[in-house]
């Protein structure tokens, strides 16, 4: 642990223990002068679970480790229940997330173990809290109620000489590529007739989801997507947040181990919600196009997604639902800026920026309930879209498609959206994509654009970052993915790059 005394030194004793109500956490603050490296925190911790990193395009990086207390709730809300019974005061930045949809199944087939170790909700207080901002680095040790505040504060100063930069930045370089190389895919292999197999089941779904479009059961529905893979070793995960970083600039890049080898981690464009004060941002994110090989094609596949009738109405059902949901929970929402391109590395989205004022205070968990999921994850309607969802996912799609942030002591908060996620479980690798589909959605193309989205998920394990979005959909079973012998090619739906573009 390099001598970082990380228990031991203060008095632990279990919240549940104290009851009805917890005293509150004890917390020590320093301010940290000088640059920083917000992963020195986990280098420093060694292999200490629970760990979260939490890197925006734009605001704070939010780093945790360990845990003073954590709590398991069916909901958001549940959750807030559970910590400010564990925190009346609100002492403590609680970090965690939520799945998708409570109601489904955790668990799944394969090699890949399950969902167990991401519940509902999960939050927990982190023993060490790292939060560097544009003007200042904060560094926060949390303990229980009664805790030695000066024992504290000398953890507190043994870790800031870890993360300092000129103590712990040299290191990350110069394992980058060996590392993420060592974890490459195993032998490479050629579709073959289990691969087939699968994508001919994948176009069976995906004819009756569209079939559930056609009845009118749904306007539209998002499904998500999978492949499994086996790494020839457990990737070492600074050097691969980097990589996604690095690949992923205009992304949040989250990481997520609620328990010792069990991951979650993946880089998002999209935020559920970004909660300052009484304000609230949101965004509606639905409608996408590949990005062009040029910059005269890039510009002409924007103009033609700015200019879709369908994918244009498409992303009026998301925002016309993010509206009404803030208003329902009492927010003013300002009006609405104009639709506009985001362009990404390999992707360029519409995106319209959401905001609202609520005058009466609302906690973000709780407005979280309210928003989740838009239809840009679930669908429109919602409950006939989950319906649909569960008839057809029937192995659950556990954190994916849900949300993952932090909630600070004075209601605060950054909530991003997992999509372009993995879970990582030692070796196992299951890659999450997904996307909506409509009544014009057609299941050749839709199977073929999975496998290439599969394949940008899964981009950061791989020494090929994965090309262009627009290259041959065909080749993505072999082109840049090795994927292992035993590989189930276990992949879902999405959609027609030039029909409906959630991309989710």
């Amino acid at each position: 642990m390099h001598g970082i005394p990380w228990s031991g030194d203060v008095r632990r004793v279990p919240f549940d223990a104290v009851s009805p109500v917890a005293k509150s956490p004890v917390a020590f603050e320093r301010v940290l002068s000088g640059p920083v490296d917000a992963l020195a925190l986990f280098q420093a911790a060694g292999s200490r679970a629970p760990r979260f990193y939490f890197a925006p395009a734009d605001g704070p990086i939010v780093v945790g480790v360990g845990a003073v207390e954590t709590v398991r709730a069916d909901s958001p809300t549940e959750a807030i229940l559970a910590i400010e019974r564990h925190d009346p005061d609100r002492v403590g930045t609680w970090l965690g997330g939520f799945a998708f949809d409570p109601r489904a199944p955790t668990s799944d087939s394969g090699t890949n173990g399950s969902w167990h170790a991401f519940p509902a909700s999960l939050w927990f207080l982190p023993e060490a809290l790292l939060v560097v901002g544009e003007d200042e680095t904060r560094l926060t040790l949390f303990g229980p109620g009664g805790a030695d505040r000066d024992l504290l504060a000398v953890r507190a100063a043994s870790i800031a000489l870890h993360v300092g930069a000129e103590h712990a930045g040299g290191g990350h370089r110069a394992g980058f590529d060996a590392a993420v190389e060592g974890a490459g895919f195993g032998a490479d292999q050629a579709l073959d007739a289990v691969a087939r197999d699968a994508g001919r089941a994948l176009e069976a779904r995906i004819g009756r989801a569209i079939e559930a479009v056609h009845r009118g059961d749904v306007e539209k529905v998002v499904l998500a997507a999978t492949k499994r893979h086996r790494l020839d070793a457990a990737p070492d995960i600074v050097p691969l947040l980097l990589r996604m970083r690095e690949a992923a600039p205009g992304c949040t890049v989250f990481f997520v181990e609620p328990q010792a080898g069990h991951v979650l981690l993946g880089a998002t464009p999209e935020f559920l919600l970004r909660k300052r004060g009484r304000r609230v941002q949101t965004m509606a994110l639905a409608g996408s196009a590949p990005r062009g090989a040029t910059r005269e094609d890039d510009e002409r596949l924007g103009s033609a997604l700015l200019g879709s009738e369908k994918d244009q109405r498409e992303h009026e059902v998301v925002a016309d639902a993010i509206v009404a949901a803030l208003r329902s929970a009492g927010g003013h929402v300002a009006p609405l800026e104009a639709t506009r391109l985001r362009k990404l590395a390999r992707i360029q989205h519409l995106e319209t920026p959401i905001s609202a004022r609520f005058e009466a205070g609302i906690d973000p968990l709780s407005l979280a309930d309210v928003l989740h999921p838009t239809p840009a994850l679930g669908g429109h309607p919602r409950d006939a879209a989950l319906a649909l969802i569960r008839a057809l996912e029937p192995a659950g799609r556990g954190w994916y498609g849900g949300a993952v942030g932090w909630r600070d002591a004075a209601g605060d908060s950054d909530l991003a959206v997992v999509i372009r996620a993995l879970r990582l479980t030692g070796r196992d690798v299951l890659a999450l994509a997904g996307a909506g589909l409509v009544a014009a959605s057609d299941p050749a193309a839709e199977r073929r654009e999975i496998e290439l989205k599969l394949r940008v998920a899964l981009s950061p394990l791989t020494a090929d970052l994965g090309g262009d979005l627009d290259e041959d959909p065909t080749a993505t079973a072999t082109a840049g993915l090795r994927a292992a012998a035993h590989s189930d090619a276990d992949v879902d739906l999405t959609a027609d790059p030039q029909r409906d573009r959630s991309a989710r």
